[in-house]
């Protein structure tokens, strides 16, 4: 069971959020994730891909994770923070998103 957030949200929501946070959007271990999912539970790639484009826009304008290791001292997330410029995750996730049409479709 994967369950992020405190609010209603898709399932592909979560699945973005896995594949970002879990898996670092790793070729190999989203594919191995996403096949063992589809194998309980039905799975559009055309839904996950809208909704991981909507996931990234929020990520990209949202502070909480700053906030939340600098100004509350949540050491926990800290490992969430790379060093270096910042990069849209919407462009890990096109370098990846190919790749889970060609293994999974």
């Amino acid at each position: 069971i994967i369950d992020w957030s405190a609010y209603a949200a898709p399932t592909t929501w979560e699945i973005a959020r896995t594949l970002h946070l879990v898996l670092n959007f790793h070729p190999d271990h989203s594919i191995t994730f996403l096949n063992a999912y589809k194998n309980h539970h039905p799975l559009s790639l055309s839904d996950l891909n809208t909704t991981t484009h909507a996931y990234g826009l929020m990520r990209a304008h949202s502070l909480w994770l700053y906030e939340d290791a600098y100004n509350k001292g949540n050491d926990r997330l800290r490992q969430f923070i790379t060093p270096g410029p910042f990069t849209p995750l919407e462009h890990a996730w096109q370098s990846l998103y190919p790749t889970l049409l060609k293994h999974l479709s």
